[in-house]
């Protein structure tokens, strides 16, 4: 699997992950751009049907541990 993201925020910052940590374990796997409300959140947990949200889930999860991965080298 290759995860690739191109993205440009003004200001710079503005792509944050989330996932669970020893710390927080409870933490759901997420991904948010500055700015971007909650309300934006429920839209599109409302468009994406429970096998569609699943597989997103999924995805994200692996991706997260790519990330993982790539940041305890």
């Amino acid at each position: 699997m290759t995860v690739s993201i191109n993205y440009t925020a003004y200001p710079f910052r503005g792509l944050y992950f989330f996932y669970p940590t020893k710390e927080f374990p409870e933490m759901p796997y997420n991904i948010w751009s500055q700015g971007e409300s909650t309300n934006k959140l429920k839209e599109l947990e409302g468009i994406l049907k429970n096998e569609r949200r699943d597989i997103v889930r999924r995805r994200l999860k692996s991706a997260i541990n790519t990330l993982k991965k790539l940041d305890s080298n």
